[in-house]
């Protein structure tokens, strides 16, 4: 991560502390501002921007620990490490429900400080990455769509979104069914400049294929028994807008013919028609099939397959962003409750547990259907193991038991609820470790002990 473009602001009443670190972290690249009180620093911070604050604890004036909770009042954005020769478990237990990012004591090797920064700044790039993919969507209108994700793999996502909305080339979008493939379409056409126009959707499997081509090109009067009348197909319709072509894997191939030339050609000639009809239409394509394979075998076009494909999607299975089902599993349960006017029942350490270990081989869909169902059946406010678990018929078992390994028990739930607090705000661990009473040190020990990132 580039770490090159942050303002360091370093508070410390002793000037060879101030000059030492102004060093060092100038000739990482940073920008640096130096002050002798909190005072000072407070005044800078009111006309300028920063990053990461380096202050010492105990100063003439506004102690470290008073600058710390005004900063965080004012500024919560703005990761702040606390340095002092006077350090205790209390006063670190203290910083970190102040919403420090770390503690340091004096005397410190360099180097161990400096690690400690490069970790705040990656931590204040995240914030920045998140702020603006929600500027971004909240930019997109009031009916765009939101993601909020703790998953690094939806991150690279919606990068890819970010990256690709603005053009006019093609997308492609795969993926498992349920992996949410619409609702990226919907934010490259959110965040285009096309968000004012249409966005249609139309599923090349579920339309019988002498009705497909009607459908998308349109048709004029008598072209086939049944056309009374001259229809507009879904190109002319979107224009000016999005035109996502879902399960694009099932489209017959005479009619990929077809759809190749209106591409290439951005026009179309309805059945029946004689005459092409221009059209401006940005062109999405999802689907769950290998196209790869498809081409290979001769069962879809490999100049359509190019065409389509100038930039890829994969979207990841909900198995491989695990640490996004608290958020989603929380976002649902609020819209759910909010649909069915009932105050918002609460998920049980047993069914947060089932949650993280169960496959959902249908993805976020399947999430959805099991909380749909879960809060028609709930009867205390309460969601648990019987609420979630799929009908017997349909041979999904949870892969909990009561009866399995107790470390792994511990370690599952233990990791359910640091997600859960982690998701709850918005990734602040500081704030993460208040909610569930222990220290921020011993929460990133236990996050580096079940893999959940750095610790």
């Amino acid at each position: 991560m580039n770490r090159t473009s942050f303002q360091l602001v370093i508070v410390d009443d002793e000037a060879s502390v101030r000059k030492m670190l102004q060093i060092a972290f100038s000739r990482l690249g940073h920008r640096i501002e130096t002050f002798g009180n909190a005072e000072s620093a407070l005044a800078f911070l009111e006309e300028h921007p920063a990053d990461v604050i380096i202050t010492d604890l105990r100063m003439h004036g506004i102690s470290g620990m008073e600058f710390l909770k005004k900063v965080k009042q004012k500024w919560a954005g703005i990761e702040v490490i606390m340095i002092t020769a006077h350090g205790t478990i209390e006063n670190a237990i203290d910083a970190v429900r102040a919403g420090a990012f770390d503690f340091v004591q004096k005397p410190f090797e360099i180097a161990e400080l400096e690690l400690t920064v490069a970790r705040a700044i990656d931590q204040r790039a995240l914030r920045r990455e998140n702020e603006e993919l929600r500027r971004q969507l909240q930019s997109a209108g009031p009916d765009s769509v939101q993601f909020v994700t703790a998953s690094p793999a939806m991150k690279t996502v919606m990068d890819l979104v970010l990256k690709a909305a603005p053009a006019r080339a093609g997308v492609l979008l795969t993926g498992d069914s349920g992996t949410g493939k619409e609702r990226v379409a919907r934010a490259l056409h959110q965040l285009s400049g096309r968000k004012g126009g249409p966005f249609l959707a139309v599923n090349c499997g579920a339309i019988p294929e002498t009705l497909l081509e009607g459908e998308l090109f349109g048709h004029v009067k008598g072209a086939f028994t049944g056309a009374d009348s001259t229809h507009d197909g879904l190109f002319q319709a979107a224009g000016g807008g999005t035109l996502l072509l879902d399960e694009i894997g099932d489209m017959p191939l005479p009619l990929q013919v077809k759809l190749l030339r209106v591409l290439q050609e951005r026009s179309v000639k309805p059945v029946g028609g004689t005459r092409e009809i221009p059209v401006d239409v940005r062109v999405v394509a999802a689907t769950n099939r290998n196209l790869e394979e498809d081409v290979r075998a001769g069962r879809f076009r490999e100049d359509l397959y190019y065409r389509l494909n100038v930039v890829s999607i994969r979207m990841p299975s909900l198995s491989e962003r695990r640490e996004d089902i608290p958020i989603l599993a929380d976002q649902l349960l609020s819209r759910l409750a909010s649909e069915a006017a009932i105050i918002r029942p609460r998920l049980s350490d047993e069914a947060h547990l089932f949650f993280m270990s169960y496959a959902f081989p249908g993805n976020v869909r399947e999430l959805e259907n099991m909380l749909e169902r879960a809060v028609v059946l709930d009867q205390d406010g309460v969601i648990d193991l019987a609420d979630l678990r799929p009908p017997a018929a349909s041979g999904a078992q949870p892969a909990v038991h009561p009866e399995g390994n107790l470390d792994e028990q511990i370690s599952g739930l233990e990791r359910v609820r640091i997600l859960e607090a982690l998701s709850a705000t918005g990734g602040n661990r500081t704030e993460a470790a208040r909610r569930l009473g222990i220290t921020f040190r011993s929460l990133r020990y236990r996050m580096a002990k079940l893999g959940l990132g750095e610790g």
